[in-house]
């Protein structure tokens, strides 16, 4: 850019690249160039509402019509709007000018002050503040800091009277003037003024070179116009971003903890809450904590919107201030629960605050979040200490231990699948040394793209069944000695003692090596000329019809003892007189499971797994019967059934024979989300524990994920790797590794020697089940990115000496 400065009456051309003079001969130089007008107009600084266009075009103007030496920008916006705007007036303007102002959209927001104050490394908040001041440098930002300026944007004239002589505001020792309401007044009254005034027009010629040194020293004697290429990505660079983060992470500050309530660990038989006043329910804060356990969300607007007799009835009520709560503030005294945690996003002093977050950003909340459940530490300046909480927290990929880029690939191979109608979409997430690295949601619910896929996306699990519910039951039951897993199934089922399942152990059952069928379909059993019996099923929910078996279909509860009976009836496979039964997979084993738990516990399998597991580990999605508990939206809807049910699948079982069983079953019929099913991962690799709460014995998670023969790789209930390249996992996969699939389109594979979780879900039979493309190594195509993204990580970190 060149600045066009007129020397007496030649013209002379300023080149930046050229320029080698010193700062007096700089400002001495531009000086000389001035008339009275110029040199009033150095001494205003001109506020532009936007960037927009016609904003643009006003401040065109008035550097055209008043020369003015600075510009305010009010409203941010985009990085390239703003370096268009500055370009522009730069280019306008014969003397550089000062440009103050923000960028509010696309690029990182660091944390205010009050929050570089609450950082106890000092040499992480002077990096921002560096950072602050290199980024509004390469956007063409240029500050007056310097200088003393006067805001007279209320004012009409920048003069005052004393003894009747009209004294300007530079004057009494302000360098420049903020945005004068009339600017064409000041320069006549100005003019007539220094007429008169030698020492005023002295004054004048003092303020001017002063302003003409402070822009020297900005750096705007050679600047440059501002380049666009890739200038959101340099505002936006990784160590940036990473800056940004630990600083909205270590300025989180407990102020105070009331009965010790944080972090909050118990979960079991609590009811938790959220109040948020100054921001909407549903926020980036309220979203992490459900992360953790079920919340109740609440919004307080005024004294009328918020049922004290309801919200102090819960256990815990987290409160989260956004705004000024002088309004509220006598509602916000009678909140009383049990406990109360008052989070304060803002940066003004609020008196009775636990957690000072400083800033309402998604990063402070998301942290703050992760804080209240003892997953992250409070870390501010003058923050209380607390212990921390075994449970997931959700960091950066290279926070954890592995390379994000090398994980990016794990996009393009789901790109794959959903653009080759392997599904109409999924989620992914990865869990490393507890810590979740990468969990991304894919695609739509179906093929029509109306319903995206989020992270709150409750999907079919189907087999996993066997693993993340009947097996926990269990295993259970092993520790506690009342079962036996070398025992005959029929010591604890006696009905089994009269047919052909009487010699079955229940370790043989565990390992698909007993003997039983893969399945049976028994559906037909209840379908009589392709019409279903009336004695089973109904269109309309009953007393006589109470149990679901499809959005639009009820079943009578006998058909669970009519099911019962056609599995103690049913075939044995063959084999050789007196050798054992050889590996096949089947169904049938978690279906006597079933039975066996609950006849040993009295007591129905889904509300014992609620109460012993899916509560205390805050997995609150997971579970049967997720019509009962969540809106259908919420969850994937599954196949068009045109063979059984003649309808749509959703929120009911897709497989059949759990269907028929009312949606609760050993084999099939569990749902739930990518955290919660992760976290009984997480609990497994942990060796029984997760969130503070002991489930197994560490031995007992050993023995059942444990491989127990040589000629088959199954553990106790849990699949295990082949080896081989077209096995069910990575051939990175350790040999410990443990895990399941199910026939819905879904995964979870625990790796203990790389401390690793992989959950994969999905609905790849929309619209029907003949749908095979998911099976073409699409999962195990991805958990090698995953594996190859912790060898890169450690490949990088050697080489960096780290």
């Amino acid at each position: 850019m060149k600045f066009i400065l007129l020397f007496s009456s030649a013209v002379l051309f300023f080149l930046p690249a050229s320029a080698q003079k010193s700062r007096e001969e700089w400002v001495d130089s531009v000086f000389q160039t001035l008339n009275t007008e110029e040199k009033i107009g150095q001494l205003i600084v001109a506020r532009v509402p936007s960037a927009s266009e016609e904003d643009q075009e006003n401040l065109i103007d008035k550097i055209h019509d008043y020369h003015v030496g600075g510009v305010i920008l009010l409203k941010g916006g985009g990085p390239i709007g703003i370096a268009t705007l500055i370009n522009k007036a730069q280019d306008k303007a014969r003397v550089p000018m000062f440009f103050e102002g923000s960028v509010t959209d696309s690029v990182i927001a660091f944390p205010g002050e009050a929050a570089l104050r609450a950082v106890k490394d000092d040499s992480l908040a002077n990096a921002a503040r560096k950072e602050i001041a290199n980024r509004s440098h390469i956007l063409g930002f240029r500050s007056m800091s310097a200088l003393k300026v006067a805001d007279l944007s209320n004012v009409d004239l920048i003069f005052g009277k004393k003894k009747s002589t009209p004294i300007p505001a530079f004057q009494v020792g302000n360098d420049m003037i903020i945005d004068p309401k009339n600017i064409s007044g000041l320069v006549k009254q100005l003019k007539r003024n220094l007429r008169k005034n030698e020492p005023l027009q002295q004054q004048l010629d003092a303020a001017v070179r002063k302003i003409l040194a402070a822009k020297y020293d900005a750096g705007l004697a050679y600047f440059k116009p501002v380049g666009t290429t890739d200038l959101v990505r340099s505002l936006n660079s990784p160590a940036s971003q990473q800056l940004n983060r630990n600083l909205a992470r270590k300025a989180i500050t407990l102020v105070s903890n009331q009965n010790e309530a944080l972090p909050i660990q118990s979960l079991e038989n609590k009811r938790f809450a959220t109040i948020s006043i100054g921001k909407d329910k549903k926020n980036e804060f309220t979203h992490t904590l459900s992360k953790y356990t079920k919340f109740d969300n609440y919004q307080l607007r005024d004294s009328s919107s918020l049922d004290l007799d309801i919200v102090n009835n819960y256990d815990y009520v987290v409160i989260a201030v956004y705004s000024d709560v002088t309004s509220v503030s006598s509602t916000l005294k009678k909140i009383n629960p049990k406990n109360k945690i008052l989070v304060n996003f803002t940066e003004a002093h609020l008196p009775d605050a636990n957690i000072n977050a400083f800033s309402d950003n998604s990063l402070s909340e998301n942290f703050t979040a992760q804080m209240i459940f003892g997953a992250l530490p409070f870390e501010g300046r003058e923050s209380l200490s607390t212990t921390l909480v075994q449970r997931f927290s959700y960091v950066l990929p290279e926070e954890g231990g592995m390379d994000g880029q090398t994980l990016d690939h794990i996009s393009y191979i789901v790109k794959q699948a959903i653009d080759s109608g392997a599904t109409p979409g999924c989620r992914v997430f990865v869990a490393h040394k507890g810590k979740v690295v990468f969990d991304q949601s894919y695609g739509w619910y179906t093929y029509d793209k109306k319903i995206p896929v989020t992270d709150e996306t409750i999907y079919d699990l189907a087999s996993i069944t066997k693993v993340a519910a009947t097996l926990e039951a269990v295993m259970f039951l092993q520790e506690k000695g009342k079962i036996d897993i070398n025992k005959k199934i029929s010591v604890y089922l006696p009905e089994l003692r009269s047919t052909n399942k009487k010699d079955i152990t229940i370790k043989d059952a565990l390992t698909h090596q007993s003997g039983l069928l893969p399945f049976i379909p028994m559906w037909p059993n209840t379908v009589k000329d392709k019409i279903m019996m009336p004695y089973y099923y109904s269109t309309t929910r009953s007393d006589q019809y109470p149990l679901q078996a499809a959005p639009e279909l009820f079943v009578n509860p006998a058909i669970r003892d009519s099911a019962w009976h056609w599995v103690l009836n049913s075939k044995m496979t063959d084999r050789q007189p007196r050798t054992p039964y050889s590996y096949r997979y089947s169904d049938m084993g978690s279906m006597i499971f079933h039975h066996m738990v609950e006849n040993i516990i009295n007591q129905p399998m889904n509300e014992f797994l609620e109460q012993h597991f899916y509560e205390p580990l805050g997995a609150t999605t997971l579970g049967y019967l997720p019509l009962e508990r969540f809106s259908p939206a919420q969850i994937a809807p599954t196949e068009i059934d045109t063979i059984f049910r003649k309808q749509l699948i959703h929120g009911t079982v897709h497989d059949e024979r759990a269907a028929m069983l009312g949606g609760i079953a050993g084999h099939a019929g569990l749902f739930g989300d990518a955290d919660d099913l992760a976290k009984v991962g997480q609990m497994l690799l942990n060796g029984g524990t997760y969130g503070g709460v002991r489930f197994f014995k560490t031995e007992t998670v050993n023995l059942f994920t444990g491989k127990q023969y040589d000629n088959s790789r199954r553990g106790l209930g849990w699949d295990k790797p082949t080896g081989d390249w077209n096995g069910p996992t990575s051939e990175f996969a350790s040999a410990r590794t443990f895990g399941h699939t199910g026939f819905t389109g879904t995964c979870i594979w625990v790796d203990p020697e790389f401390d690793l979780v992989f959950v994969f879900l999905s609905n790849r039979v929309w619209p029907d089940r003949n749908n095979k493309l998911l099976n073409a190594n699409i999962r195990p195509r991805i958990q090698e990115v995953i594996y190859k993204s912790i060898f890169n990580y450690c490949q990088f970190a050697t080489a960096d000496g780290n």
